[in-house]
C-alpha cells in the first residue's frame, strides 16, 4: 500500500492473489480496525457519513489466512465508496478477479483511487472522495493483463463497460507492474 496523507486514502494498493490461496476454506470474517501504523482514521470515521467502507484490497481475496484477513480490515485499506458502487459492479468485478486468478493460477492486481478534480468532495472535509476507481490484473505465466477505471457514482453499467488498455491506463498512473 501506498498512503497519500492529503487525501488519507491508499494512493494504490497491489498483491497477489493465487487460486491455492482461494482453495483454502475461509477463516471468516474480521473486523474493522485502526491501522497501527498510521493511526490516522478512527473507526467511526464513516459513520454516518453515507459511504461505505470500501475495500481496496477486498477482504474476500484474503480470507486465507487470520492474518491477511485482519491486514484487510484495517482502515488504511478502506476507500469511501456509496454503497450501490461498492456492493454493485465494484464488488461484481472483484469476483471477476477471483475468477482470473483460478484460472490463471497466480495473479498480480494493482487497485486504487483517482480524482478528476483536485479534492473537490470530500467525506466531512477530512477524506478526500475519489472520482473514480481502477483496478489492474496481470497474470504472470500467461503474460494476459486486464484494466478498468470506473466512474465513482451510485449507479454504473455492467463492470465490462469500463475495460481499458492496461498499458495506457498504468503509464497514465505512472505505475509498472514487474515480475517479483
Amino acid at each position: 500500500m501506498y498512503w497519500d496523507a492529503k487525501t488519507r486514502i491508499a494512493n494504490h494498493c497491489w498483491y497477489t492473489l493465487t487460486k491455492r490461496q482461494l482453495s483454502i476454506p475461509k477463516v471468516g470474517r474480521c473486523s474493522f480496525i485502526e491501522d497501527p501504523k498510521l493511526n490516522d482514521i478512527p473507526l467511526a470515521e464513516y459513520v454516518g457519513s453515507g459511504y461505505d467502507r470500501g475495500h481496496l484490497v477486498p477482504s474476500a481475496d484474503m480470507e486465507w489466512s487470520k492474518e491477511s484477513c485482519h491486514d484487510a480490515f484495517y482502515m488504511s485499506n478502506m476507500a469511501p465508496q456509496y454503497p450501490g458502487f461498492n456492493r454493485g459492479e465494484w464488488k461484481s468485478l472483484e469476483m471477476k478477479v477471483r475468477e482470473i486468478a483460478k484460472t490463471e493460477d497466480s495473479i498480480v492486481v494493482m487497485v486504487g483511487p483517482l480524482w478528476d478534480k483536485p479534492l473537490a468532495q470530500s467525506m466531512d472535509k477530512t477524506i478526500a472522495v475519489p472520482t473514480r476507481f481502477w483496478k489492474v490484473v496481470w497474470a504472470p505465466k500467461s503474460g494476459k493483463k486486464w484494466a478498468w477505471v470506473f466512474p465513482h457514482e451510485k449507479q454504473i453499467k455492467p463492470y465490462e463497460s469500463y475495460a481499458c488498455n492496461h498499458d495506457s491506463l498504468l503509464t497514465v498512473l505512472k505505475l509498472t507492474i514487474r515480475p517479483h
